[in-house]
């Protein structure tokens, strides 16, 4: 009787973007083919994250990015937007601005710079999804809103 070779050959030549590796065992080799390479790095969070982003479903109540599309339709003012921050300058004792949305995540802020602690600044909110309030909203004067209901975190 003839000993058997723990080596055996495989007929599988792996293409250049999959990677294979030989498993051996004392009385036979096997190739086992893996997944095609990813041009990026992935960890097990990378994949456990995706899959669990993957099934959420989108709403419009996700307080995201501060308020939006802010114009001031009444008195003076200028509007400007960092990535975290909405900087309010109110020029006039009283403005009336109109926002599509106005959410304010954690870690996000809103600031009203008004000439004194009498001027006032309306918010009237177009939405009809609400506001959540879960960052900062900060002013030296008087700030009302005005349209939709808020949530405050």
């Amino acid at each position: 009787m003839k000993a058997r070779s723990a080596r055996s050959t495989v007929n599988h030549s792996p293409k250049a973007d999959e990677k294979a590796t030989v498993n051996k065992t004392p009385d036979k080799t096997c190739l086992v083919k893996k997944a095609t390479t990813l041009p990026f790095k992935t960890t097990s969070l990378t994949a456990c994250l995706a899959l669990a982003l993957y099934g959420l479903p989108v709403t419009g109540n996700i307080a995201h990015a501060g308020p939006e599309n802010g114009v001031v339709v009444s008195g003076s003012g200028s509007i400007s937007k960092t990535a975290a921050q909405t900087l309010i300058q109110q020029n006039s004792q009283n403005m009336a601005i109109n926002w599509d949305s106005y959410n304010v995540a954690s870690g996000e802020r809103v600031q009203y710079i008004q000439p004194n602690s009498q001027s006032v600044s309306l918010n009237r909110i177009l939405s009809s999804d609400g506001s959540r309030i879960a960052g900062n909203i900060d002013a030296n004067g008087k700030v009302h809103k005005s349209g939709t209901s808020t949530n405050f975190d």
